[in-house]
């Protein structure tokens, strides 16, 4: 492999690591637990859940105290400055009817959630696709800019000149 294929494998690598860094670091600091339908509901009669997001299957709870204090027992550099989000993730029963009346009932906030594609493999897709083809669009310029290519283009140009 010679020196301007070597810059441009690295150049693809480091642009190819920012975006799954961006990827993985995107959104809201949160904290997720499972819980149990039963656990659940019993929180619900007891009021310390504030509001519910509700896709397909599963809710997503969010107590009324969501904060989660910052833990400073942590090392400077790893410090986390923002307080992160407690929810908590319930897996709703088929035969459960009563779910909507026991929210209404108990004065929770209800959101319905439609299927959101990000987490389907299109939307892994939709998310990859543009960066390969930034990459490849990258090693198609790195073989066309490669010194060597330029000069025999310009030799071939010069032929023609004459």
């Amino acid at each position: 492999m010679n020196k301007n294929q070597s810059v441009g494998v690295l150049i693809v690598a480091i642009l190819l690591i920012l975006s799954l860094a961006s990827m993985l670091m995107n959104g809201n600091p949160s904290s997720t637990h499972d819980l149990s339908y039963s656990q659940f509901i019993t929180m619900v009669k007891k009021s310390e859940i504030k509001s519910v997001q509700i896709e397909r299957d599963t809710l997503i709870a969010h107590p009324v105290n969501d904060e989660i204090k910052p833990a400073t027992n942590l090392p400077l550099n790893k410090l986390q400055t923002t307080p992160s989000k407690l929810q908590y993730k319930v897996i709703i029963p088929m035969n459960d009817n009563s779910l909507y009346t026991t929210l209404e009932e108990n004065n929770v906030e209800v959101a319905l959630k439609t299927f959101d594609e990000s987490n389907s493999l299109v939307g892994v897709l939709k998310t990859i696709a543009p960066i390969f083809i930034v990459i490849i669009i990258l090693m198609i310029m790195a073989k066309f800019f490669n010194p060597a290519a330029l000069r025999l283009w310009a030799s071939a140009k010069a032929k023609q000149n004459f």
